[in-house]
């Protein structure tokens, strides 16, 4: 292997991204590097090339997290990583190094840049054996079939239901309404937030019984209409991890579940009851 000396790794590093042809693998447990901003620029351009990047990160690291998600790109997580490694098709780096901008002007660091297939061989040989593993919903962070789950449970309450996605919104459909699903991303916390369309009678109705509406994990309010719908609002209590509603994490799926079912029940309810009583109201 050859020996890469503290002021040279990065930009082996940087180099090692530039002759990618088609695949990346990071892994650098620990991330800030919002402000290094020709690594930054680095990795995006793998992306407008249609590389494709495998980055992963050590569980629980929030900050970590948020700065890959801003790339573009969902961390794969690891229970206890501390290994620091990158690679293409070609060759691989094994350092000290995380992707830290104070790593990079600070730290002292050591590097190794692989030179044979044999050296190349046993750092992928690590990677499929400790790492790629942990590639799946059940082993990282993420549960990808918490739609599933939602759609259980509100299939099990109402007769009609729809879940379709967008770009960072999720939208349920019922027989009697439509309600987006969103994380608020505010001052750095990440806050769940659903919305949904009630009629003027409905509105007024729900504002008498407002006290009762709230939850221990969420909050409601009621926005009337200056153009268009009036709306009611749920916000979650407690902050989430993910940064979008399209990549949950299964540390977030329970609550987020339970927020979206418990929110609709109430306004589905409402909009029964006035239905019921709309001779009255």
């Amino acid at each position: 292997m050859q020996f890469l000396k503290p002021n040279n790794i990065s930009g082996e590093i940087m180099n090692l991204f530039d002759e990618a042809k088609e695949k990346v693998v990071i892994v650098s447990p620990y991330c800030k590097f919002d402000k290094w901003f020709k690594l930054v620029a680095k990795i995006k351009k793998l992306r407008e090339r249609n590389i494709e990047v495998e980055f992963y990160i050590r569980d629980n690291e929030k900050e970590a997290y948020d700065q890959v998600m801003e790339l573009g790109i969902t961390p794969i997580t690891v229970a206890n990583l501390h290994a620091k490694l990158y690679f293409n098709e070609n060759k691989a780096i094994v350092t000290s190094m995380n992707l830290l901008l104070s790593s990079e002007i600070n730290s002292i660091d050591i590097g190794y840049l692989t030179e044979s297939h044999k050296e190349y061989n046993e750092i992928t040989d690590f990677y499929a054996t400790y790492l790629k593993k942990q590639d799946s919903p059940l082993s990282n962070d993420f549960y990808t079939d918490w739609r599933e789950l939602l759609n259980t449970q509100l299939a099990s309450r109402f007769s009609r239901v729809r879940i379709y996605e967008n770009e960072g919104v999720i939208q349920v459909k019922t027989s009697s309404n439509t309600y987006e699903i969103f994380v608020w991303n505010n001052n750095r916390r990440n806050i769940l937030r659903i919305c949904g369309i009630v009629s003027g009678k409905e509105f007024e109705y729900a504002n008498t019984i407002k006290n009762t509406l709230g939850t221990d994990i969420f909050s409601v309010e009621l926005q009337p209409a200056t153009q268009g719908y009036n709306t009611i609002w749920a916000t979650s209590k407690k902050e989430l991890r993910s940064v979008t509603i399209n990549f949950l994490e299964n540390h977030d799926t329970q609550i987020v579940v339970n927020t979206i079912v418990e929110f609709i029940i109430k306004v589905e309810d409402i909009k029964e009851y006035c239905y019921l009583n709309r001779k009255t109201l």
